[in-house]
């Protein structure tokens, strides 16, 4: 499986366990499921090289900026990449995103 394949089996994996807690209602808690310390050890398992830690990782994956952020007590994890250039969009579109 290429890098890639591994990062969308990783994020699913990720997303299905923040799912399923959700739709059990259970009370989120670090010590079930996903938490910081498992992401690190995902994150190296998979020889992504990413720097950081503490709930923010970075990582170059096919030559794109990829930012893991956490945040352990509400149960929360984004994962950040950019998708455009910032000089390719338009007026309009580059005040939507702000």
């Amino acid at each position: 499986m290429n890098r890639s394949g591994q990062i969308v089996l990783f994020g699913i994996c990720l997303i299905t366990v923040f799912v399923h807690a959700q739709e059990e209602q259970l009370p989120p808690t670090v010590t079930d499921g996903m938490n910081n310390a498992r992401i690190s050890e995902l994150l190296n398992q998979l020889e992504l090289e990413a720097v950081g830690g503490d709930g923010r990782w970075r990582l170059v994956l096919t030559g794109r900026a990829v930012i893991f952020l956490t945040d352990e007590s509400a149960n929360r994890m984004r994962i950040i990449t950019p998708v455009t250039a910032a000089d390719a969009l338009t007026e309009e579109n580059l005040r939507r995103v702000m």
